[in-house]
């Protein structure tokens, strides 16, 4: 069993849409855990929508071969098959800053936590505050090391590659979904203020995403 953990404003939109492509009715969504939220609503949540899924296990396995989502990778460990796990990593200076340019156009969502990040009217290291090192947060227990495949952002094109050729499939990236249409250029400018709070708030994910693009490095140096 494939399973994809989507990190929101890592290019998952766009890779989701291309395993629903290849994989069809194979592929299981799910976004529903409020991830980033640690209400105890939301931790609730989760350990109920875990349940459920775990009750559903047999039938998982029977009726699907890719699970792609915002989850925490743990949430499918006792699936009770043999798991790939693959996620993309972003450099956390431009994730954060488009992760916080999203929610403030799109106070429309129906998600608790755009609504919390509205009502408070969050500044950007306010939001840095609030919802912590997600990158870190959803790959859970799962070590980098021993993920199938790791993409990078930066490279969505030759990770979409890598992933090909490690698993036998013919995802083409031929789409490029959830991006920002007023952004300037590749990459946002990141100011002194936002470099500062950045390296204040997610130094686990600075430090993930640096391990993240060796590995990519070494996985596409012995595939490709």
């Amino acid at each position: 069993m494939l399973i994809s953990v989507h990190i929101p404003k890592t290019g998952g939109t766009s890779f989701g849409e291309l395993l629903k492509q290849d994989y069809n009715t194979r592929v299981m969504l799910d976004h529903r855990d409020w991830v980033g939220l640690h209400t105890p609503e939301a931790v609730a949540r989760r350990k109920q929508l875990k349940n459920e899924t775990m009750q559903r296990r047999t039938d998982i396995v029977r009726d699907f071969d890719c699970i792609h989502g915002h989850f925490i990778a743990d949430k499918y460990l006792e699936l009770g098959c043999d798991l790939s796990f693959v996620a993309f990593f972003r450099d956390p200076y431009q994730r954060e800053l488009s992760n916080y340019y999203f929610l403030m156009r799109n106070p429309q969502v129906d998600h608790p936590v755009i609504k919390i990040f509205h009502a408070e009217k969050m500044t950007f290291t306010a939001y840095l505050e609030f919802i912590g090192n997600i990158q870190t947060e959803l790959i859970g227990t799962v070590a980098l090391d021993d993920m199938a495949v790791i993409g990078i952002s930066e490279e969505f094109n030759r990770s979409v590659e890598l992933f090909d050729v490690s698993f036998g499939r013919n995802l083409k990236p031929n789409v490029t979904l959830n991006a920002n249409p007023a952004r300037a250029g590749a990459q946002y400018p990141v100011d002194g203020e936002a470099l500062a709070a950045v390296k204040r708030f997610r130094a686990q994910d600075i430090a993930l995403y640096e391990r993240a693009r060796e590995l990519f490095a070494q996985q596409c140096s012995r595939r490709l």
